[in-house]
């Protein structure tokens, strides 16, 4: 019984050294630098801001360039539409699928823009308070060089939950084969479920989530 324990403990700590080496070996910042360049895509900020009657809404003028003519944000619980010279081209949500809900969820927003020359307005809502009042990171650009930023940004930690559920899942099976041979306390059941809820949870507070489940 103590060989079990002393075998179950030992990999858990095994576990652990690998979690906590790979934070410190893997340096998001240097691999963003190496393997993902930050050209093909800009950042646009050249917009003012109207804050009226619990609405924001951005204005200014993007022309297209050779990097790409696609609008690229992020929004958390926000309605948003995009004008371009005075017509609507993008709506977020166009109607609201979810009955148990006011709130459009968590989207990545992708607007093709039509004209070479854009007067862009973006006009945002939400129906909680405090969502609106921090301005999106608005990216220009290429859609390719915009997903690849997406995913590097959070791919290290969409690979740690996922290590984390896979040991969950291990922890649950290895329970439930020592209790068909030997009477054993549950921690390690409780250790599963807790290791799978907690990737669960934390999969879908990355942002590349997102882009998977849309909404």
């Amino acid at each position: 019984m103590k060989k079990v324990y002393l075998s179950t403990y030992s990999l858990i700590l095994i576990f652990v050294l690998i979690f906590i080496s790979g934070i410190f070996i893997f340096d998001t910042k240097n691999i963003q630098k190496h393997y993902f360049p930050t050209t093909g895509f800009t950042k646009w900020t050249d917009y003012t801001v109207e804050n009226q009657d619990g609405k924001v809404t951005y204005k200014g003028t993007i022309q297209i360039s050779d990097s790409g003519n696609t609008l690229v944000f992020y929004t958390s619980h926000i309605n948003s539409k995009v004008y371009s010279n005075g017509e609507l081209i993008y709506q977020f949500p166009v109607i609201n699928t979810n009955p148990f809900a006011i709130s459009p969820g968590y989207s990545w927003n992708f607007i093709s823009l039509p004209y070479e020359n854009n007067e862009i307005e973006i006009v945002l809502s939400s129906p909680y308070d405090g969502y609106i009042e921090k301005s999106p990171n608005f990216l220009i650009g290429d859609t390719v060089s915009v997903l690849g930023y997406i995913i590097h940004k959070d791919i290290f930690s969409f690979i740690i939950c996922i290590l984390i559920f896979i040991f969950g899942v291990c922890m649950l099976f290895y329970w439930f084969y020592l209790r068909m041979k030997i009477s054993v306390k549950p921690n390690l059941l409780f250790l599963g479920i807790f290791a799978i809820l907690l990737s669960i949870w934390s999969v879908n507070e990355l942002t590349l989530t997102v882009l998977i489940l849309k909404n």
